[in-house]
Parts: C-alpha cells; structure tokens; sequence
C-alpha cells in the first residue's frame, strides 16, 4: 500500500488527519505523524513514504525545508501542503515545489480524503505503468536474439524497406552498423550425408554451428550469425576497419571455428562493403552471386564478390522479377512461368566470352531456388523430378538461350505442377474436415473460429478454400444443412417450432422463423400445415 506521513506542529490537526482519513478504504496506509520536519524526515528514512502531508510553518525544519530534504530521498515523493496562511509566496512555493495541493487550515476532511483518494488512484495506475512497462523492456530484452534475427532477415531479404520502421526497429533492438561497415557471409555446408544423419540430428548440428559462430563474433560485438536454409547459415561480420586484410582474417576465423564441428567443406562467400541497413539486401545478393562462383572455383571456396567479375552474373535488376517467378512457382501457379522466364532471359548480359557463363549462372540460381523451393515446402527433389535427375549438371550444359529456355520452363513447370496437387490435396481434406463438421454437428453453435481451430489454419484462409472448392461460403453452407434438417423435423415430427429450432442450432425462434421463410418463402407453421396436407394427400 502506498505510505503517508503527516507533519504538523498543531497535534489537533495531527490527530484529526489520522483518525478521521479512511486510510484502508483509500488503500492507503499511515506511516506516522510528525510534530515537525526533522522527525518527519526521520520517520520517512525509517518507514518510507509515498505521500507527504506538511503544514509550511512548524519549530524547527519547516514544512518547505522538509519537503525539499524529502525530495532527495524520495524524487517520487507527492506532497500535499496545508497551511493556516493565506498568503501569496507560500502558494508559489507549492508551485515551485510541484506540490500536488495546497489546502489551507482548518482542514475539510472531507474534502482532503477525495484529494487522497485521487492521488492515491493516480499513484497506482503510475506504478502499474512502471511495472507493465519494465516487464516489457524484460520480455523485450529476452526476446531480443530472435527480434534480432527477424529483423535481419527481413532486411536480407527484402522484406522490410520503409526506413522510418527500420530506424525504429534498430533502435528498440540497439542495433547498429559500424562506420567501417560491415560484409554480408553466406556459408553453406557441403558434402552433408543425409542418407546417414536424421533430419533431427542435422537441425542440432546446424543448431550448435550458429551458436558457435555466435560466440565467435559476441566478444566486442564483432558480428551475429543466424540460421539460413537447410545448409545455410548467414554471418553478418562487422568490418574493425577498412582493411582488406582484416576481412580475410575474419573469414578464415568463421572458417577455423566451423571447421572445428563440422569438418567437412564449406563454401564462404562474402559480399562488399556495406554500410546502411538499405543495402543488406545488397549484401546478401552479392553473397549469394558470389557463392554460385563455386561452380568454377569448387566446393569449400572462400569466395569475396569482389574478386570476380560480375558481369558473369544476370544484372541486379532482374532479381525482383526472379523473386516474383519463384513466388508464382512455390504457389502453384504455373501459367505465367513461360512468360515470366522470356522477360528475364531477354535481359541477361550475353556479349562475346561471357554469354554461356552468364547463363548457366543464372541456370544455377534457379536451381538453387528449387531447392530452396522445395526444402520450404517440405517436399523430396526426387519425388518431383524423379530419382536421376540431373539438375545442376543440366545446368551447366547451357550455350544458348533457347536450350536453355526450354530446360527452365519444363523444371519450373514441373515443380509449379508438384506444388499445386499438393496443396489441392491439402486443400480437400481440409475442406472434407469442415463438411464432416457442417453434415453431423449443425445442431451445435459452431464459429469459423473454431473450425479454422480444428484444422489448424486461420478464419480467413479456409474461408477462402472452402468457398473456392465448394462454390459457397461456409455460413450458406451450414445454414442449408441447417434448413433442410429443420424441413424433415416439421414434417416427420411433432416437436414444436421452438424445439426444431434448437435441434438445428438456433438459439432463437425468431430468427431461425425468419431465415426459414427467407430461404423457402412460408413460415415453419405454415410450411408443416402444407407438408402435412400433402403427406395425407399422398
């Protein structure tokens, strides 16, 4: 409870604050009561306080003496001053001292416990405000490492471009690039048995390998790294300074501290210089032109994009219409492919001595993206193009655009195809989940909330799905069922109207009378009296 203690020299005064204040109804407890300001003080240093009731005038420290000692203690501290003087300066200097009040004797008791009681209102929502908000900074702080990863990834990839969310997003995280820059690392372990390593088992390697590489870099915030892809993992390393040098032994240090878990290879391609959050994206696509370079220098590279020449690589440009051919892909959609592909082989460098490497460049993104493709969707690169496919070595057959063109088409198309039948056999039993629920259970109060519950997807996303697969939406679904059970309950029963109405889900005569006669034109009443006439008929 919040403490208050009272200082007056006049001991009626005194008295009467503490017996006549309902200091439990307040939630408010009194500390004690003072006859002048220095053992005010010393009962405040004892017993603590929240709250000061002071008289200006007392032997001794005086009430404005008090209040300012007090404050040293208690920067918080909410004074409330009481005075048998009006006058002018001892009012300024209850504004000076911020005091919450100033109240002039005889006291209204009354009137001083609706005071206390709003202050002490006002005192609880603060600390409440305090404590919800040091919780936050807590949860926020615990939270912090995979804050951190998102944000880093959405600026990787793309996904966050507005500056001022990422000003903001940096400062709550604490997160900052040095002014010597930092290089974006892409690592991608090679060699990998998989045959021999179960999935579990490679997801904790690829676990304890980040921790590594993240305790490598924490000492003098040097960096951070943070899981990729199945085989990949991304550094960002922060540059101590501009010297080409210092990259290259902080590459061979990433390369010492994998090699120490994982002795295998493993290729480590890093981007150029950069310096601002907008160009991380950068980074990572210069990483990632500067891994498909192992294809000529070999697995277990370290390769600086620096050090090639990009022109080997399609422009930067394309890599946005390469990202939405690839969205249209992982969703099945296979219509746009050709067109998509045509777009952007028209636009890759292919002068003199470059033309056959830049094309099976790009030849080698896309592959890369169809593993990428396929290890999001949880899907088998065998099971799609069969158990001898030969991807990259298709690849790197490619010396012209035709060939090429027609090669891409078919294997994008092939997995768009993969990726559509299975979502339409999600899709179906999905959407048999919710007619078996809609067929068996319309007499219960069912929501799409629930239903979504059930099938472990969102409210809007199987709405979606069931309204395309079945041609209406879930609610004109069930208030069908719902009718036409409701049709054989009137005619093969005598239960009332009320109880058909319960029996198929609706709570409330009214309604269930009023969508009954908007979906077949007559009242449940008058419906039953028809079909009744025509049973006797027949």
């Amino acid at each position: 409870m919040l403490k208050v203690v009272v200082a007056d020299d006049e001991k009626i005064q005194r008295e009467g604050i503490a017996r006549h204040i309902p200091w439990q109804e307040l939630q408010l407890e009194l500390a004690g009561c003072a006859k002048d300001g220095r053992e005010a003080l010393a009962l405040m240093e004892l017993q603590g306080a929240d709250i000061l009731i002071t008289d200006i005038r007392m032997p001794g420290m005086g009430g404005l003496e008090l209040c300012a000692s007090a404050r040293e203690l208690y920067p918080e501290l909410q004074i409330m001053i009481i005075s048998g003087y009006d006058e002018f300066e001892y009012a300024r200097a209850a504004i000076e001292l911020n005091a919450y009040s100033f109240m002039l004797k005889p006291i209204n008791i009354r009137q001083l416990a609706e005071k206390l009681g709003k202050l002490a209102i006002q005192l609880e929502q603060h600390r409440r405000s305090e404590a919800d908000l040091a919780a936050m900074h807590r949860q926020l702080e615990e939270s912090r490492p995979l804050l951190l990863d998102k944000f880093a990834k959405d600026l990787l990839f793309g996904r966050l471009r507005h500056e001022d969310t990422i000003a903001n997003r940096a400062q709550t995280l604490s997160f900052s690039i040095p002014e010597s820059g930092c290089s974006v690392v892409l690592i991608q372990l090679e060699d990998i048995p998989k045959e021999d390593v179960s999935r579990t088992a490679h997801q904790l390697l690829m676990l304890e390998l980040q921790r590594d590489l993240s305790e490598l870099l924490a000492p003098g915030n040097r960096g951070m790294a943070f899981l990729s892809g199945e085989d990949e993992l991304i550094a960002l390393l922060f540059h101590e300074s501009p010297d080409e040098q210092a990259l290259s032994l902080q590459l061979e240090a990433l390369r010492t501290c994998l090699h120490s878990r994982f002795p295998r290879r493993a290729t480590i391609s890093a981007s150029g210089v950069k310096r601002t959050f907008a160009e991380l994206e950068d980074g990572y696509r210069e990483a990632e032109a500067a891994s498909r370079q192992k294809f000529y220098l070999g697995k277990g590279s370290t390769i600086r994009y620096a050090d090639f020449d990009a022109d080997t690589l399609p422009p930067a440009s394309l890599a946005g219409a390469v990202e939405r051919l690839m969205a249209d892909v992982g969703t099945g959609q296979q219509a746009r492919i050709a067109e998509q592909l045509d777009e952007i082989l028209r636009h890759i460098p292919y002068s003199a001595g470059i033309g056959a490497h830049a094309l099976r460049s790009f030849g080698f993104q896309i592959v890369s993206d169809i593993y990428k493709q396929a290890f999001a969707m949880n899907v088998q690169i065998d099971a799609v193009f069969g158990e001898n496919a030969l991807l990259w070595e298709s690849v790197a057959a490619f010396d012209t655009v035709p060939e090429a063109r027609e090669w891409l088409t078919e294997a994008l198309t092939t997995l768009a195809t993969h990726v559509y039948g299975k979502r339409s056999r999600k899709h179906a039993d999905v959407v048999d989940t919710i007619l078996d629920v809609l067929d068996n259970r319309y007499g219960e109060p069912i929501t799409i909330e629930e239903l979504a519950k059930k099938v472990f997807l969102t409210p809007n996303y199987i709405c979606n799905i069931f309204k395309e697969n079945v041609g209406e939406s879930i609610i004109d679904y069930l208030t069908k069922v719902r009718m036409k059970q409701a049709k054989a309950l009137l005619i093969g029963t005598r239960c009332k109207i009320y109880e058909v109405a319960e029996q198929t889900g609706f709570n409330n005569t009214s309604y269930f009378s009023s969508v009954f006669k908007g979906m077949f034109g007559v009242s449940p009443k008058e419906f039953r009296e028809v079909g009744y006439a025509e049973s006797g008929n027949a």
